[in-house]
């Protein structure tokens, strides 16, 4: 494992990066075989004043936004995610699996990133954190490296469309 990608999606979550910026977080990423670091903060002030690594070994850079999600998520060996399900279903759609920790912002209406990580876990999909926990659950994958989580189902589309035809009041 050498290469970590942490994204907060388009909205602040200042708790997530200062949980991530953590010098316990650094020591159990490098612990990890982790080196070099990415984060997309989004529009946080914070992120771009607190880079300095605490962790000798450890490269961490800092950007708003990406132009390519996609690509920056592929060349990950571990992701550390806001639980926005856009973010989440792209990361474990990845054909190169990276490990998945999914944050829920827990400051958003109605908890529905909560709702989503309590079933991703529950489905055994990926791990989960909070800001607080995030340091025990990075030391904890020392112990799970290889550990194996289960593959989302493929879909054909059928589904959605069923579901939209229902709604729409054609079936």
């Amino acid at each position: 494992m050498q290469h970590c990608f942490i994204t907060v999606g388009s909205t602040t979550f200042d708790p997530l990066i200062e949980a991530c910026l953590q010098e316990s977080s650094q020591q159990a990423l490098l612990a990890l075989g982790i080196t070099s670091v990415r984060i997309q903060a989004g529009r946080s002030p914070f992120a771009l004043s607190h880079t300095t690594p605490h962790a000798q070994g450890l490269s961490i850079e800092v950007m708003d936004y990406l132009p390519d999600l996609h690509a920056e998520l592929a060349q990950a060996d571990l992701i550390i995610a806001h639980c926005g399900a856009g973010t989440v279903l792209e990361c474990l759609r990845l054909k190169t699996k990276p490990i998945l920790i999914v944050v829920a912002n827990e400051t958003l209406m109605d908890n529905h990133q909560v709702e989503l990580r309590d079933a991703l876990v529950k489905e055994d999909y990926c791990l989960a954190a909070s800001p607080t926990s995030l340091p025990g659950v990075l030391q904890s994958l020392q112990n799970q490296r290889k550990r194996a989580f289960n593959n989302l189902p493929k879909s054909d589309g059928t589904s959605l469309n069923r579901i939209i035809a229902e709604e729409l009041g054609k079936i």
